[in-house]
C-alpha cells in the first residue's frame, strides 16, 4: 500500500514540475517581451504553448506581437487568428492585428476591423478605415518612379543613406565585412547586434565593389547612425542608437536614441563629438538632418508636449548655440509617429505611420507656404509600399531618391532602394524606342506602307491564293453563303449566314437559323444588350485586332485585387534582351508590364506571398541578385506576355491562328469548349478581351480548327496571322 502511495506521490510531483516549468517558460517569455527581446520571447512562447497550456490566448497574442515587431507579418497574422482578439478585451492587440492585415495588403479585412475598432475609439477607427480606401485607390495610380535595389545591400539590415563629397554613407548590421575596406585586419564585426557606418564611392555600387569603414580602428564605431552632413561646412550630426537587426526603429526603448554633433574630416569620419544640447533624459531624440548649411537641425523625438508618439522638431544654430526645439505643427505631425526627416532645400521629406498611406510607415513631403508647413503629401506607390518606408534622402548630384524599406523581396531585414522619378522627357524616349508600331487594318488601302506590309506577309508566309489580307470596313460584315455547309472530320453542321444585326430592329427578330449565341459571339456579350448597342459593338470590333496584346495562354486572366511579380528588369535607361531571362521561365511566364512612364520585365505572377518569396530565392541563386518582388493589383491593360513558361511553346508552330470571339468580360468565355482545338490565347485591347486559338504548324491545320470552332457555335471564328505580335486577319475571297 505504501508503495502505491509513493508512486502516486511521484506522479503528482512530476506533473507539478512540468507545470511549474511551463509557467516559468511563460513568465520568462513575458519578461523578454517586456524588454523587447522579441526573438527570445518567440522561442519561449512557442515552448510554453507546446508544453503546458495550448489555449493560453495571452501567449498567442504576445507571440503575434513579437512576430509583428520583428517584421514577420505572415506569422503574426496566423497567431492573431488563433488568439482572435476582441476589441472589448484587447483593444491594442485588435488594432495591431488590423495594422498587420493592412501591411500585407488585406485592405478589406483590415477595414472591417477598423470599423469594429470605432466602438473603442471612433476617431482612430474612422481614420484608419479611410486610410484603407486611400491605399486601394493609390495602388491603382500610374508608376511615378523607376525602382532598383541599392547594389551594396546585404542579407542584414542596411539603412539611412546620406551623401558627403561623392560618398554614399549608410548604416549596416552586416556581421562579416568581407570585401569591405577598412583599418581592422580581422574585418569582422565582433558584436552581433551592432550597426556601423560604412560608405561606398559609387552612387550604386555592385555587390563586388568594396565598401569602406567610416571610422578608424581606435575610435568607437558601433551603434552609430544614421548620420547627416552639413553642406559647405564640416559639421555633422548622428544618432547613437540601440537598434536591433530587423526590429522597429521606433519604440525599441523609450530613451534609446540621442543626437551627437561633431566635426567631419575630408573622408567623412568625425571627431570632437558633443551631445546635442536638447537631448532629453528618459526620451528619444534622433534621426537628425542638418539643413541650411548646418544652421538648422531637424530631428524626431517622443518628448512630452507633442502631438503623440514621435514628432518632428527643428532647432536653429544662432549666436553660437542651438535654440529650443520647435514642433513643426499639426500639418506635419500627428497622433502617430513622424520620423527620419530630410530637407533638400525646398521640401521636407519624412515618414509617418498615421497619415493616410499604403501600409506601415510611408514617406511624405511638405514645404513652407506663407510661413506655414503645407499638409503632408504622400509620395505614392513606388517609394511607398505595404511595408515600412523611411530614411528618405535626395542624392544632390543625381537627384535620385534613396530610401530604406523592409518591403517584401529585399535582400535583408531592411534594404536601401533607389527611386528615379519618371518625367515626360524620359517617357517620350521610351515610347519611341520600345513600343512597336501598330498596324491599323482599316487604313491598309490608304497607306502604301501598310499595303507593302500586307504583300510581304502574303509572300513570306506563302499564303495560298485563296487567302489574302483584306481591308475591313467598320460598317460591313463579310457573308458566308446561306446554303453553305462546312465539313470536318467529326461532324457536319449548318453554318448560319453572317448578317448585319442592324438589318433587324432587335435580336428577337433575327431568324432562328442566324441568331447568335450570347456567350460565344463578338456582339452579344450580354443577353440583355439591345440590337443598336450590339451593332455599335460589332462596328467597333473591326478595330480590335490592331495593337492588341497577348496576356495569357491556356488560362483566363481577370483583374485581381493584388498579385505578386518578380521584377527582373526595368526598361528605363537601357534596353533588355529577353533571351537573357529565358532561364527563369521554369518558374513562370515573363511579362512586359507597360506603365504610363516605363516598362518592366517581370516573372510571375503569383497569388501567394510565400510562393513569390520562394521563387525569388531561386531567381537570385541563378544570378539575378537585383530581382525583387512587386505587389500590386493586376491590370490587364498593362500586361503583355513576353515569354511563355518553359515547355509551353512549340518551336515549330506557324503564325496562323484562329480568332474566336471578343468579350467585354473574359469570364464569359468557356475554356473547355475549345481546349482540344489548340492552345487558347487571351489578348486584350481597349477594354475588350479577344480569344485566339494557336499552335498550328500549317495553314490547313488552322483552317480545320476554324471549321470545328464554327460548328461549336463560334460563328465569327476567322483566320488571323500573328505578325510579330500584331494580329492581322485572313479571310476567303
Amino acid at each position: 500500500m505504501s508503495k502505491k502511495i509513493s508512486l502516486v506521490f511521484l506522479a503528482l510531483f512530476g506533473l507539478g514540475i512540468t507545470g511549474s516549468h511551463a509557467q516559468k517558460l511563460f513568465k520568462k517569455a513575458n519578461k523578454q517581451f517586456e524588454v523587447k527581446a522579441y526573438n527570445l520571447a518567440i522561442s519561449n512562447y512557442h515552448k510554453s504553448l507546446q508544453e503546458e497550456d495550448a489555449n493560453n490566448d495571452l501567449a498567442k497574442l504576445r507571440l503575434a506581437e513579437s512576430y509583428r515587431k520583428t517584421n514577420r507579418p505572415i506569422e503574426a497574422v496566423q497567431w492573431y487568428r488563433k488568439s482572435n482578439p476582441s476589441v472589448e478585451k484587447h483593444p491594442s492587440h485588435y488594432l495591431n492585428y488590423a495594422h498587420t492585415l493592412k501591411g500585407i495588403g488585406k485592405y478589406d479585412e483590415a477595414q472591417e476591423m477598423y470599423w469594429g475598432y470605432k466602438e473603442h475609439d471612433p476617431i482612430i477607427g474612422e481614420h484608419y478605415a479611410q486610410s484603407c480606401e486611400f491605399a486601394k485607390n493609390n495602388l491603382k495610380d500610374i508608376e511615378k518612379f523607376d525602382l532598383q535595389l541599392f547594389g551594396a545591400n546585404s542579407k542584414y539590415a542596411d539603412f539611412g543613406v546620406s551623401f558627403y563629397k561623392g560618398k554614399v554613407v549608410f548604416s549596416s548590421f552586416r556581421k562579416s565585412l568581407d570585401g569591405v575596406v577598412g583599418d581592422r585586419k580581422d574585418q569582422h564585426i565582433r558584436a552581433k547586434s551592432k550597426n556601423r557606418l560604412v560608405y561606398a564611392i559609387s552612387d550604386n555600387p555592385s555587390m563586388n565593389d568594396p565598401l569602406h569603414l567610416l571610422r578608424d580602428a581606435i575610435k568607437e564605431d558601433q551603434n552609430m547612425g544614421p548620420i547627416s552632413y552639413a553642406t559647405n561646412l564640416s559639421r555633422c550630426a548622428y544618432t547613437k542608437n540601440e537598434f536591433k537587426n530587423g526590429f522597429d526603429f521606433v519604440g525599441v526603448k523609450d530613451n534609446d536614441l540621442s543626437i551627437y554633433l561633431a566635426e567631419a574630416n575630408e573622408n567623412g569620419d568625425f571627431a570632437d563629438e558633443i551631445p546635442f544640447k536638447h537631448n532629453e533624459i528618459g526620451y528619444a531624440t534622433g534621426f537628425p538632418c542638418l539643413a541650411f548649411g548646418g544652421s538648422a537641425l531637424y530631428f524626431s523625438s517622443n518628448r512630452p508636449g507633442g502631438f503623440g508618439g514621435y514628432d518632428i522638431y527643428v532647432s536653429y544654430f544662432k549666436d553660437g548655440d542651438w535654440t529650443y526645439p520647435e514642433n513643426l505643427g499639426g500639418q506635419v505631425n500627428s497622433s502617430g509617429n513622424e520620423i527620419t526627416p530630410h530637407f533638400d532645400g525646398q521640401h521636407l521629406y519624412f515618414s509617418s505611420d498615421f497619415h493616410h498611406g499604403l501600409g506601415g510607415f510611408d514617406v511624405f513631403k511638405s514645404k513652407v507656404v506663407d510661413g506655414e508647413w503645407s499638409f503632408a503629401h504622400n509620395l505614392g506607390k513606388g517609394v511607398n509600399s505595404l511595408s515600412d518606408d523611411y530614411f528618405f534622402a535626395v542624392n544632390p548630384r543625381t537627384r535620385d531618391f534613396y530610401f530604406t524599406s523592409n518591403r517584401l523581396g529585399g535582400r535583408g531585414k531592411d534594404d536601401i532602394y533607389i527611386a528615379t522619378p519618371l518625367d515626360q522627357e524620359d517617357l517620350l524616349v521610351y515610347e519611341e524606342a520600345l513600343v512597336p508600331t501598330a498596324v491599323n487594318l482599316n487604313d491598309m488601302q490608304k497607306s502604301d506602307a501598310m499595303a507593302s506590309n500586307a504583300k510581304r506577309v502574303n509572300e513570306e508566309l506563302e499564303v495560298p491564293k485563296a487567302f489574302k489580307l483584306s481591308e475591313l470596313e467598320s460598317n460591313q460584315v463579310k457573308a458566308i453563303p446561306p446554303s453553305a455547309k462546312i465539313e470536318d472530320s467529326e461532324s457536319t453542321a449548318f453554318v448560319p449566314e453572317r448578317v448585319k444585326i442592324s438589318d433587324y430592329q432587335n435580336t428577337d427578330e433575327v431568324p432562328e437559323r442566324v441568331k447568335l449565341p450570347s456567350a460565344k459571339t463578338d456582339v452579344i456579350v450580354n443577353p440583355e444588350v439591345s440590337a443598336t448597342a450590339a451593332t455599335e459593338a460589332e462596328m467597333r470590333l473591326d478595330l480590335e485586332l490592331s495593337t492588341a496584346k497577348l496576356v495569357a495562354v491556356n488560362e483566363i486572366l481577370k483583374a485581381q485585387d493584388d498579385v505578386y511579380f518578380i521584377q527582373v528588369a526595368a526598361l528605363f535607361r537601357s534596353k533588355v534582351n529577353l533571351n537573357d531571362y529565358k532561364a527563369l521561365t521554369k518558374y513562370g511566364n515573363l511579362y512586359k508590364i507597360y506603365k504610363t512612364n516605363s516598362t518592366k520585365i517581370r516573372l510571375g505572377f503569383y497569388l501567394n506571398r510565400t510562393e513569390a518569396e520562394a521563387v525569388l530565392e531561386d531567381v537570385r541563386r541563378l544570378g539575378f541578385r537585383d530581382a525583387f518582388i512587386a505587389h500590386e493589383p493586376l491590370d490587364l491593360h498593362e500586361v503583355q506576355l513576353a515569354v511563355e513558361s518553359a515547355g509551353e511553346s512549340d518551336p515549330y508552330a506557324s503564325n496562323y491562328k484562329v480568332r474566336l470571339a471578343s468579350y467585354e468580360e473574359p469570364q464569359f468565355f468557356d475554356l473547355s469548349s475549345v481546349k482540344d482545338l489548340g492552345k487558347i490565347e487571351q489578348w486584350t485591347k481597349k477594354g475588350w478581351t479577344i480569344f485566339v486559338l494557336s499552335g498550328y504548324r500549317t495553314l490547313e491545320d488552322a483552317e480545320s480548327a476554324r471549321v470545328k470552332a464554327i460548328n461549336r457555335g463560334y460563328v465569327s471564328a476567322e483566320l488571323v496571322i500573328d505578325n510579330g505580335g500584331v494580329l492581322e486577319r485572313l479571310v476567303k475571297n
